[in-house]
């Protein structure tokens, strides 16, 4: 439903400020024109996201054959409303790494938040998700986990269905990870011998009392690790954003980005981390102008 809502604002503004405007008349000046008038009632990231889906339909209207140029080429987004948080919280790559390496100073299964907080660096997994993650999910075989449903903290306190029906998914996970679940897995295990608690639910990440833990307490854990090293504080959804941003700025494919995060589809992804993916294209223009100049110096 949200797709298609932003399809129709979308559709009526072009409306509205293209009246009786022909697609090959349209000009980047035109274009720039409109993204400035509309900036001034609107955030940053809702001209952003307007701004995706226009330059979409018009990319199409490229390949189809209709327009020849790009008029929202190197466009400059700027909302003039303030929103609650206008920029995207994530870490960047060394950022990661002090934190990563703070937390594995301290690791003992009893700090279940620390191994939550590693898990979604390393995976992308929604929070719920994290929480709902049960062992046979767990393929270490194949080094995969499986993400078919979430934990529900608000109504059930059960697990719950995902999201949407593509955020179910196998996703790949790096030796490091298997290693840490492994020795989680082994400690639950020898908990159970002494204690005789049980995992009544066999979920992965659970407390030193078999229970689950909160959003809350997890987030508590990484402000205070993020503040120790002198970071910027995020919440574990951050962490997500952080693991998007640090697949795409590596020049992972878009689409398989998209997939790994369990988005609905690609223009999620697209209108998300429309930051990183303009940073890219500039950087990938640039290369185009070395390649060419290389090519001139061969005359």
């Amino acid at each position: 439903m949200a797709h298609e809502r932003n399809i129709e604002l979308s559709v009526r503004l072009v409306e509205e400020h293209f009246a009786g405007v022909k697609l090959k008349d349209l000009t980047r000046d035109m274009y720039q024109k409109f993204i400035n008038e509309i900036s001034k009632n609107h955030s940053t990231a809702t001209v952003q996201k307007r701004h995706t889906y226009i330059k979409s339909c018009l990319r199409d209207a490229i390949e189809d054959g209709i327009i020849t140029r790009d008029p929202t080429y190197k466009v400059i987004i700027k909302g003039e409303v303030e929103t609650k948080s206008e920029e995207l919280k994530y870490l960047n790559f060394d950022e990661v790494k002090k934190l990563v390496a703070e937390i594995k100073k301290d690791m003992k299964p009893r700090y279940i938040s620390r191994y939550i907080i590693l898990f979604a660096i390393a995976t992308g997994a929604r929070f719920s998700e994290i929480m709902g993650l049960t062992w046979d999910c767990v393929d270490f075989k194949n080094k995969t986990v499986t993400i078919n449903k979430t934990w529900d903290f608000k109504d059930k306190n059960d697990f719950s269905d995902t999201k949407t029906f593509d955020s179910k998914r196998t996703i790949t996970i790096d030796d490091e990870t298997l290693n840490m679940l492994k020795e989680l897995r082994k400690h639950q295990n020898e908990l159970a011998m002494k204690t005789g608690l049980r995992n009544t639910k066999n979920l992965v990440f659970i407390n030193s009392k078999m229970e689950i833990v909160t959003n809350n307490a997890v987030n508590k854990t990484l402000r205070a690790l993020c503040k120790k090293i002198g970071i910027k504080t995020i919440t574990c959804h951050g962490l997500r954003h952080t693991h998007a941003s640090m697949l795409l700025y590596k020049g992972v494919n878009i689409k398989y980005v998209s997939r790994r995060l369990g988005h609905k589809d690609i223009v999620t992804t697209l209108q998300t981390y429309s930051h990183v993916l303009d940073e890219m294209e500039q950087k990938e223009s640039r290369q185009v102008d070395l390649a060419m100049a290389e090519l001139d110096r061969t005359k």
